[in-house]
């Protein structure tokens, strides 16, 4: 039935099918309920805005919340988002339980009567991304732990306590986003012998969740560490503390389905070099566009301390890396990248290069999936809103 205060746009339930907005642009205003989704812990929220002006005050864009408050208990900004007063600064929020108002507001104000397409990831374990047209702005790694799935969110576009931006939305999509464990174990041990005499690590040494069973690693050439079963989207994490510079491409880890070195799809998901003389790295991962895709940090990492390395490839072809916690690379490939399931060979470093002057340790392959909606992200209300319109 009729909302109780008469509306003319939009009415409860907007939100539904795969684009929330059905494809329409939204005109932002004050306290316009646009309809309840189910959450998820980890999910990405992507949308563009088009700016007409800066306002005075916080200037409401989208705000989910768990039981229609505002802040700042856990779950009543699941996000949140806001222009900064007198700017196009945004203000990202997304509860945790350590902080019901924790986020990452990146720097730059966003341009006016322009489209900017907006892409803000919350994995579950707990790291924020914000992407401004297809450039990483920020990334914090939050404390606590995230707002859970499958719990019923108001959504509101603005809000009902600030004035809405001065904006419109379109293409607005809810997706879940899985930093999963592994489905099954990634160690499968061989029992044959390596193609190429080492007497150092076995065959079989990447199982559990730490692929090198807590061990550091010095990297050698043709150091076959195992096998794995590939993920389409997937994160791979390790640790690395570089020696010294070497002349020639360093290898430091090869993931390759056929046990080739390159290009056809699945020799390099990933593969990983030092450039000739540096410590800056070579990142590359098969796409069905491109056997050698990938994304390049443009910094070299210092030598003598251990650096944290996170490869992020989700299964709709981005890539993602992150030093140290900092967003240092982000990419969109063409193509599709290399399919879930099939035995990749592992080396630290592979047979055909010179491996880098580095030991590893820490490494961690898992599933990273930007997953289908399981279940309609719109459920269609049959009450009236509970602020006027």
């Amino acid at each position: 039935y009729p909302t109780k205060y008469p509306t003319s746009y939009p009415t409860p339930g907007l939100i539904s099918g795969n684009n929330m907005l059905n494809g329409k642009e939204h005109k932002l205003k004050k306290n316009i309920f646009l309809g309840t989704v189910k959450s998820f812990s980890g999910y990405q929220l992507a949308f563009k805005i088009k700016f007409d002006k800066k306002i005075g005050g916080w200037g409401s864009i989208l705000h989910f919340t768990a039981d229609g408050n505002n802040c700042c208990g856990f779950g009543q900004r699941v996000p949140g988002i806001w222009t900064y007063t007198g700017s196009t600064r945004l203000h990202i929020r997304t509860s945790t339980t350590r902080n019901g108002n924790d986020g990452c507001d990146p720097a730059q104000q966003l341009p006016l009567n322009n489209w900017n397409d907006i892409k803000i990831q919350v994995l579950d374990n707990s790291q924020i991304q914000i992407f401004y047209n297809g450039a990483c702005v920020c990334t914090y790694k939050m404390g606590g732990s995230v707002f859970p799935s499958g719990r019923k969110l108001k959504v509101y576009g603005g809000d009902p306590w600030h004035s809405a931006a001065a904006a419109t939305i379109k293409d607005l999509y809810y997706t879940p986003l899985t930093l999963a464990p592994t489905p099954y174990p990634t160690g499968y041990p061989t029992g044959y012998p390596t193609k190429y005499p080492t007497s150092y690590p076995t065959p079989g040494l990447i199982s559990g969740n730490n692929m090198l069973n807590g061990k550091e690693h010095k990297l050698k050439k043709n150091i076959f560490l195992g096998t794995v079963k590939s993920f389409s989207g997937y994160q791979l994490a390790f640790k690395i503390k570089f020696d010294k510079k070497i002349g020639g491409w360093g290898s430091i880890l090869h993931f390759t389905a056929d046990g080739n070195n390159c290009c056809g799809f699945g020799q390099r998901v990933p593969g990983i070099w030092t450039y000739t003389g540096s410590t800056r790295l070579h990142i590359r991962t098969s796409t069905t566009r491109n056997g050698n895709d990938g994304c390049d940090p443009a910094q070299q990492l210092p030598l003598n301390n251990w650096n944290d390395i996170k490869i992020q490839v989700l299964d709709n072809s981005q890539i993602q890396i992150f030093y140290n916690g900092a967003c240092v690379c982000t990419y969109k490939m063409g193509g599709s990248v290399f399919p879930s399931g099939r035995k990749l060979k592992v080396y630290g470093g592979d047979p055909w290069h010179s491996a880098a002057a580095a030991t590893i340790k820490d490494l961690y392959y898992t599933p990273l999936t930007l997953a289908p909606t399981p279940y309609p992200t719109g459920y269609p209300t049959g009450y009236p809103t509970k602020y006027p319109t």
